[in-house]
């Protein structure tokens, strides 16, 4: 949630506390109690969806942890090959325009480079062992290009899961906020007579208003709640 979303979230809980306190006050087939079981509903799935983006954002921060892992990893890869190249290369001319490490080390970048070492590597391959390399280099060099890619697109989609989770959200707050907003006119008619069930519904019904900025002497430049009129 956002921190505009939270504050309605909480100003829903509060709402939901007034009605579960006085619910016998409310008759089900009641437009308030009507409106209170559709807005119950709503907190619900809200509830549901805070708890699946907190298993999404566990699962984001965990691919890009693999995939800085598969990153650094294949980046080592080709820095060995580059590095045994500029040494092959006073005895193979053009060599090291073949394995070229990438100026920019971008994801995409690295996995192209992984491809074309893999594909150009074969008929070098005993000269690279003969210089250091290890005997399964090319092997290695694939499947690091494969590990990274992989957790590349993993990365990608839990990314996509995270923004279509905060994306129903939306609906979800707007529907709520229409919801308090006619139930609003209806508590304060029921409750004109009873200074503290009418306050508590004013309490309950309004939005925290976001922190204000300090000015140049450290005051706040104003208050800090915005009753729901």
């Amino acid at each position: 949630m956002t921190n505009g979303q939270r504050r309605k979230f909480e100003m829903f809980l509060r709402v939901r506390d007034f009605f579960t306190a006085r619910a016998a006050t409310f008759p089900a087939d009641s437009m308030a109690g009507t409106l209170f079981a559709a807005l119950l509903a709503i907190i619900s799935q809200l509830e549901q969806l805070s708890a699946d983006k907190v298993s999404v954002l566990g699962d984001e921060g965990q691919a890009r942890n693999v995939k800085g892992d598969a990153r650094d990893f294949l980046d080592g890869l080709l820095q060995d090959i580059a590095d045994i190249t500029a040494s092959l290369a006073y005895e193979i001319s053009g060599l090291e325009d073949k394995f070229r490490m990438p100026r920019s080390r971008s994801v995409q970048n690295l996995i192209a480079a992984g491809r074309a070492f893999a594909t150009d590597a074969p008929q070098y391959k005993a000269q690279f062992i003969n210089a250091g390399l290890d005997g399964t280099f090319i092997n290695d060099l694939i499947e690091a290009t494969d590990e990274l890619e992989a957790a590349y697109s993993s990365t990608d989609t839990t990314t996509q899961k995270r923004v279509g989770t905060n994306a129903t959200f939306v609906p979800l707050f707007k529907d709520g906020i229409v919801i308090v907003n006619r139930l609003n006119p209806i508590i304060r008619k029921k409750f004109r007579g009873n200074a503290a069930d009418f306050a508590a519904w004013v309490f309950a019904s309004h939005i925290e208003r976001p922190p204000k900025k300090k000015d140049n002497g450290g005051n706040d430049e104003g208050g800090n709640t915005a009753p729901n009129s």
